[in-house]
């Protein structure tokens, strides 16, 4: 499993140093970049992902229950960092101390460490981690620049959201789609995690020179390695019924890093993205130890 693990941290390493060195050369804005995954690839990827599960929607439950813990994370962390900060860096690290890497880094090895139907599985659960991005994250993140009513209308129109209802919608009606059109937007999936991973690198790519705010940093990476995943799964395992296979899935889905859309979304908003890079790639590193040392104690 570490091969696996160190295989999948050197290849989103590598696209973050490729979208770097393109921001350096090429002088590529990557706020650009981060309206096109908002709105437009990111809508398109979750519909795909829901049309392509072989799992039925009694499976949501796995989805509310991610969207659950994350968002106790972050409020929960929010309520920690107001003893440190009253900037936006309050925001930032509240919202992203509630993510997880589900969808391009965790997924990939439930299909290479788990059997088939782990997969339908951790769809559900990156789909209740990206509604949580895009609902409570994406809230408290813009609350550093607008204010709760504005907030909640910059919600209510993300495309986002609106692509998972109505692609649960599609689905549950048996909603005929053409092969070739269906072919075609599958090609979205591949963009979203090459894109995502590259506007960490592009943004990086903008400072000349990096300040590591020290604190910050290490607070968040403990708390998103340590905290989360130790109170969750405790949480989970506890007071929870689950098989081995459901547990292995849970496991691997909240030891993962923070997102890429946490360099996204506070691109998109204006929300210290050099912090938001720095803290994905250096959370994409940690986890090649914390990974495995998480599932050998919870499994």
């Amino acid at each position: 499993m570490l091969g696996d693990v160190a295989i999948r941290v050197g290849f989103l390493i590598g696209i973050t140093l490729l979208g770097w060195s393109a921001g350096k050369r090429l002088k590529i804005d990557p706020a650009g970049l981060a309206v096109l995954l908002v709105y437009v690839i990111s809508p398109v990827v979750i519909f795909v992902v829901i049309q392509e599960s072989t799992a039925g929607l009694a499976y949501l439950g796995y989805s509310a229950g991610m969207w659950g813990l994350s968002s106790l994370s972050a409020l929960l962390a929010w309520r920690f960092a107001r003893r440190f900060w009253q900037d936006a860096r309050l925001n930032l690290f509240s919202f992203a101390c509630g993510t997880c890497n589900t969808g391009y880094f965790a997924l990939p090895l439930v299909m290479g460490l788990l059997p088939a139907e782990a997969v339908g599985i951790a769809v559900f659960i990156i789909l209740g981690a990206n509604l949580y991005e895009y609902s409570v994250g994406f809230y408290l993140t813009a609350r550093a620049q607008y204010s709760w009513r504005t907030s909640l209308k910059k919600i209510a129109t993300l495309p986002m959201l609106h692509a998972t209802w109505i692609g649960l919608l599609v689905r549950e009606l048996d909603v005929p789609i053409n092969a070739v059109v269906m072919s075609g937007l599958q090609g979205f999936k591949g963009a979203f995690s090459v894109m995502g991973m590259m506007v960490i690198g592009l943004t990086l790519a903008r400072f000349d020179r990096l300040e590591l705010d020290g604190k910050f940093l290490g607070l968040a990476l403990l708390w998103k390695h340590v905290f989360f995943p130790a109170v969750s799964l405790t949480l989970l395992f506890t007071f929870g019924a689950f098989s081995v296979l459901e547990k292995s899935v849970i496991t691997i889905m909240l030891a993962t890093p923070m997102a890429g859309n946490v360099v996204v979304i506070s691109s998109l908003l204006g929300v210290y993205p050099q912090k938001a890079a720095l803290m994905v790639v250096s959370s994409t590193v940690l986890t090649l130890l914390t990974l495995p040392l998480i599932m050998g104690v919870a499994l």
